[in-house]
């Protein structure tokens, strides 16, 4: 989660535009998710929370 975090942060920081105006982040995962909820169970399931939470909280943003 942490390397998936530092990659897209990377990514982020290259670009020539605001981060403001970055209004999401999509990252797909495959196996079994929950759309509506968020909750993956077969990857990144290590906490008690959606993944979209999780990310949002480390990314910044959406």
């Amino acid at each position: 989660m942490n390397e998936l975090c530092r990659l897209i942060s990377n990514f982020i920081k290259k670009l020539t535009i605001n981060k403001e105006k970055i209004l999401n982040i999509n990252v797909n995962v495959s196996g079994r998710v929950n759309p509506e909820s968020g909750y993956s169970f077969s990857q990144f399931n290590f906490e008690e929370r959606p993944l979209a939470d999780v990310l949002a909280e480390k990314l910044g943003t959406k």
